[in-house]
């Protein structure tokens, strides 16, 4: 069993100016006057790091809206690639000239063989629906022989 002491706070002595002597209690070495200002100096540290703890939450959060904006655009670059190398692919351009342009497969009926004009002029023969005599009759009568040539050779196109 444990004694119980009383302890006696520490007292001292002091002489006053009529010889006496008084009795005074110490007061404890212990100033708490510090103590105040380092509690505000701690609250003013601790609202600090929680307002600049949200704002790193809301950038991260910022941050994390933007890479996913960025991810989405990026996949639909590639899809639109993809898209766009489909629609320039031989067998797009082939179905559509076929089918919504109505064109058809060059066969070997629709080649024409055309001779070149030779080097010298000896060799070279005049057309023969072309009429000399007609070269001299006016301006007239060579649009309407040229325009009659035009309509001659669209005619004759399939």
């Amino acid at each position: 069993m444990a004694l119980a002491e009383r302890i006696q706070k520490p007292e001292i002595e002091i002489m006053t100016s009529t010889g006496c002597t008084k009795k005074r209690r110490l007061k404890p070495t212990f100033k708490q006057k510090w103590l105040l200002p380092a509690a505000g100096v701690l609250f003013c540290l601790t609202v600090c790091n929680v307002i600049v703890q949200g704002l790193v939450v809301d950038k991260t959060y910022q941050i994390r809206r933007w890479e996913k904006l960025i991810n989405e655009q990026e996949r639909e670059i590639v899809k639109l690639k993809v898209d766009i190398a489909a629609l320039e692919s031989f067998e797009r351009v082939q179905y559509i000239a076929k089918n919504e342009l109505g064109m058809k497969a060059a066969e070997a009926q629709d080649y024409r063989l055309i001779p070149s004009v030779p080097a010298g002029r000896e060799d070279y023969t005049p057309n023969s629906g072309y009429n000399v005599a007609d070269r001299d009759a006016g301006l007239l009568n060579k649009i309407a022989a040229w325009f009659g040539g035009i309509g001659k050779t669209m005619a004759n196109t399939p």
